[in-house]
């Protein structure tokens, strides 16, 4: 027969893990429970689509230098967060 204080510890030690790891990673209201990395990382990716796909018209619609001086550095500083960096592999 398994030792029921054991059992008991281990259940008490999940209990703890589960809390620690809502406490951690999770926002609780009323109604809802959502995954803070999940909710951060989409709101960075739309707020990044909404400047790249603003600066993308902007530089269409627009032919003067001063335009694209001031959207091209924008647009090329979202890309450039978002694209990996390259890394030469050894194989």
């Amino acid at each position: 027969m398994e030792d029921t204080s054991l059992v008991a510890e281990h259940k008490i030690v999940v209990e703890d893990d589960e809390r620690d790891f809502a406490h951690r990673y999770q926002w609780t209201s009323c109604c809802l429970k959502v995954d803070k990395r999940a909710l951060s990382y989409f709101t960075q990716a739309a707020f990044s689509a909404i400047i790249v796909v603003f600066c993308i018209i902007m530089l269409i619609q627009s032919h003067s230098c001063d335009t694209f001086s001031r959207y091209s550095p924008l647009l090329t500083l979202v890309i450039g967060v978002w694209m990996p960096s390259p890394q030469l592999k050894e194989t």
